[in-house]
């Protein structure tokens, strides 16, 4: 049958093997019947069977109409039936002139359910079987019925007619046999190769399984298949089982997480069974999956990897481990030597405020960790500790405070035992890192500017009172506003970066105000903070509201300090949106305040818990800010002053009488003076 293969048209001997074999049968059948039908033909003509040659013709025209099919139609079941039929007909027409029941062609008649079982399959044999066990029956009744057949051959040809019958019965049973035995053989050879090749494969897959396993079980991440139903599938890496053991196929990923960390194993159920929803996009469900766990002191990441089959439709998820407990600790060590070069910094220009700033966070942690004061109190006395750690550039201890203001709002109570224990442990941390840098200070030596000598000279060749100068020259020692400012400007700018309102300007002036470096000016500079980070995020408006406001993209804080006869005045403008006073008011009310008896509206921006944020972050949304700002500012018997204009800005004054920050007041005075051109 290869030997007609290449007759064949291209579109019969596709990839389908069985397509390809019934092609190769039929063009065999309809070859057969074209040469054998022209054969047949022509001996029927000699032996004057003009009928049965008419019959036999029938099988020519049917072999080139089952060629017609194979090469036009690709029709394979109508090629097939087309030549069964042909089969059938043709020797159905030879039976009734060559004797009828005595017909030697009757063996002919199982030609055609062979050819169709062969080519077409079992229904379609056995169909053409009983077509011709009803025609050899019909044959039987009407030759049992008359008394001589309707034709036979005459004596004279009838040994030949056999012999012509029976020879070519002979030679189709060979040609058929020799057919099956070819494609046996053909198919043998295929079944060989088709072996010898999947067993290749099968050995190249072997190969490349145990190389990916030595591959999975040599790399640093813990690696896992899942099902989308969080099923454990196949056996995971070997790092996976180092670290949280070898978990039973099948069983759900969360469950054998639980030893490990309940909490992760609580987190991924429950977010496995919004994936399984499938309410959400697959990418957005992953991405609500865990991210991060600690396990046995190391910290590991979680990353999700959707895995595409062939149907390109992902069916399981690769869940990837990896231990990144060198990586953050690396970046915790970077992060505290950012901070020490930042602290550093800002005490080469300033060592007063850093002095200041170190002694008044050593006030308030030790006012926690002693168990003193109410809930509110120490709220406001941690929420100061993390404005003032990061206004220095300490972001490590004030994120942990952020996390610890977290607990205090769930829990709705004051700091416990092992809370304060931990904020002491944590200052003591930080004290200990600070100290490598920031010397001792010296009380026997004083650093001022060159122009605060010259100012003081001339007020003494101006020949004014004794007293006047005693006072200035023991302002010396005194912190410098216009310092205290640029830390506060410095702050803001950064605020504003992170918040995306890049840009901002920020105006500074003092006019060479001073204050007193006592405990309780410290704890007001350090409280200054809340205000300043209150005009950022809540006054100065994102870029494209300004635009549309008509002002400048940029927004614009103000820090003042004056003094008159009577008050020394801090000022802290913003030319933001203003306060929204029907917003504050509505705040006021769910807090269960009343604001109708006297109250004035502007001192509800100083009341515990209340803020205007929607959420609670890292910047503001806690509500104790303003009002640490407030018991600061009352401590040194000053008050506060509150202008606002909607769409103009804010701002805040804090008015301190003059007797507060008198000369007199701060014990001690320098014993030695060194000049020097900068502050240091």
């Amino acid at each position: 049958m290869n030997t007609f293969q290449a007759w064949l048209p291209r579109h019969c001997l596709d990839d389908n093997p069985e397509h390809a074999r019934v092609a190769k049968l039929l063009f065999f059948y309809a070859v057969i019947g074209l040469i054998a039908g022209s054969f047949y033909v022509l001996v029927y003509c000699l032996l004057a069977l003009y009928f049965s040659a008419a019959s036999i013709a029938i099988a020519v025209v049917g072999g080139v109409a089952a060629l017609y099919q194979l090469y036009r139609g690709e029709r394979l079941a109508v090629a097939g039936h087309i030549i069964a039929l042909c089969a059938f007909a043709a020797v159905a027409g030879i039976i009734p002139e060559t004797g009828m029941i005595h017909s030697p062609t009757f063996g002919w008649l199982f030609a055609a359910p062979m050819m169709a079982a062969s080519t077409l399959g079992f229904r379609a044999g056995l169909f053409w079987l009983l077509t011709v066990l009803c025609y050899i029956a019909t044959i039987f009744f009407v030759g049992a019925s008359l008394s001589e057949p309707l034709h036979t051959v005459s004596s004279d040809v009838r040994e030949l007619f056999v012999a012509v019958v029976h020879g070519g019965l002979i030679l189709t049973i060979f040609a058929t046999a020799w057919s099956f035995s070819n494609a046996q053989t053909s198919a043998f050879k295929a079944l060989h190769q088709a072996r010898r090749i999947a067993e290749d494969a099968l050995l190249d897959a072997e190969q490349t399984h145990n190389d990916a396993i030595l591959v999975l079980n040599n790399i640093s991440e813990g690696l896992v298949m899942i099902t989308l139903e969080g099923k454990v599938a196949g056996d995971p890496s070997k790092q996976f089982q180092e670290w949280f053991g070898t978990p039973q196929k099948g069983q759900a990923i969360w469950e054998h997480m639980e030893p490990q960390n309940p909490l992760l194993a609580g987190l991924l159920e429950l977010n496995w069974e919004q994936l399984l929803c499938d309410w959400m996009p697959l990418d957005l469900g992953i991405d609500q999956l865990p991210k991060r766990f600690d396990h046995q002191g190391r910290t590991f990441s979680l990353r999700y990897q959707p895995v595409v089959q062939a149907s390109h439709e992902p069916s399981q998820l690769l869940m990837i481990c990896t231990d990144i407990t060198a990586e953050l600790e690396a970046e915790h060590s970077n992060d505290l030597q950012k901070e020490q070069m930042a602290i550093f910094s800002r005490f080469a220009k300033d060592p007063r405020s850093v002095r200041g700033f170190l002694e008044e966070s050593q006030r308030l942690v030790s006012l926690v960790d002693n168990g003193k004061g109410t809930f509110a109190e120490q709220k406001r006395w941690i929420h100061t500790l993390k404005g003032n750690f990061g206004i220095f550039g300490l972001t490590s201890f004030a994120r942990w405070l952020h996390q610890l203001e977290d607990e205090l709002d769930e829990q709705c109570d004051v700091c416990d035992l092992s809370q304060r224990q931990a904020i002491a442990s944590q200052w003591e941390s930080v004290r200990e890192r600070l100290s490598m840098i920031i010397p001792e200070e010296s009380k026997e030596r004083v650093t001022i500017d060159r122009s605060r000598i010259e100012s003081t000279l001339l007020t003494a060749r101006q020949e004014r009172s004794i007293t006047t100068l005693i006072d200035e020259i023991q302002r010396w020692t005194w912190d410098d506003v216009r310092q205290r400012f640029d830390l506060l400007a410095e702050r803001a700018k950064a605020l504003g970066e992170r918040l995306e309102k890049p840009g901002m300007t920020v105006l500074i002036d003092c006019d060479r105000v001073r204050t007193p470096p006592t405990t309780e000016w410290n704890s007001f500079w350090n409280a200054l903070t809340h205000v300043v980070r209150n005009a950022v995020d809540h006054g100065i408006e994102p870029a494209e509201v300004r635009l549309n406001s008509g002002k400048h993209a940029t927004g614009v804080l103000q820090f003042n300090a004056f003094e008159n006869p009577k008050n020394l005045v801090i000022e802290i403008c913003d030319d933001g949106g203003g306060v929204d006073w029907k917003r504050v008011a509505a705040k006021a009310m769910k807090l269960g305040l009343r604001t109708s008896m006297g109250e004035q509206l502007q001192d509800l921006l100083f009341v515990d818990g209340l803020s205007t944020k929607a959420t609670v972050c890292d910047t503001s949304g806690r509500g104790v800010g303003m009002s640490a700002a407030k018991e600061a500012c009352l401590a040194l018997d000053g008050k506060i002053e509150v202008d606002s204009s909607e769409g103009r800005g804010t701002t805040f004054r804090f008015v301190f009488p003059i007797q507060s920050i008198s000369p007199t007041e701060v014990i001690g005075s320098p014993t030695e003076v060194s000049e020097s051109s900068q502050s240091t």
